[in-house]
């Protein structure tokens, strides 16, 4: 946000401008030309979104106390691509921090139910390693075509996250590198203490 302001009677935000697309886009256009992502291409974002995840994981108030900012809401259509190749995560919207935790009502999910972690789905507390568990399926995603918990039924959706069994990369993707695929396995671990 560059600017908060009021012209006449209206307030506005003055953001930054990203021409490009997001995510979402490019992988609808992926598989309309039934085409994969390049591995390089899954590794340059993978890498800029998981430094921005860390920038804001390690985020320490004025005080030098940590912020334990969680995003909550990682996935393609919150993740714009320049036409200059920048990657921006973006939709802090709904993002937690320890502060403020409790202002959160009880038995409200935010988010996208594809993409949140196991215990965001539960109701149970987050903290950084929920938005791995995110990230993981954004990658898994950019290297298949597809969502690994995508279900007919938000319900059918939520259960898939929870068990945290997607089907093996190799059969959708055998060319992923075997590094690539702990990565992705590491940030899918359905116990939250299992993840990076």
């Amino acid at each position: 946000i560059y600017k908060l302001g009021k012209w006449g009677k209206s307030f506005y935000i003055a953001m930054e401008y990203v021409d490009g697309p997001d995510l979402e886009k490019v992988l609808v256009a992926t598989r309309k030309l039934r085409r994969q992502v390049s591995i390089d291409a899954v590794l340059y974002v993978a890498t800029r979104i998981a430094s921005a995840l860390d920038y804001a994981h390690t985020r320490l108030d004025p005080s030098g106390r940590p912020l334990c900012i969680v995003h909550r809401d990682i996935s393609p259509p919150n993740i714009l691509l320049s036409v200059q190749a920048d990657v921006k995560l973006t939709d802090f919207g709904v993002a937690k921090y320890q502060q403020r935790a409790s202002s959160s009502r009880p038995g409200v999910i935010r988010g996208k139910y594809a993409y949140m972690s196991p215990e965001q789905l539960r109701g149970q507390p987050i903290d950084n390693r929920s938005d791995l568990f995110s990230l993981g399926t954004v990658l898994y995603e950019m290297l298949t075509g597809e969502n690994p918990f995508l279900g007919e039924t938000d319900y059918q959706t939520m259960e898939a996250v929870v068990a945290a069994q997607p089907r093996n990369i190799l059969e959708l993707r055998p060319d992923t590198p075997r590094d690539l695929m702990r990565v992705v396995g590491t940030c899918l671990a359905p116990d939250i203490g299992q993840r990076y």
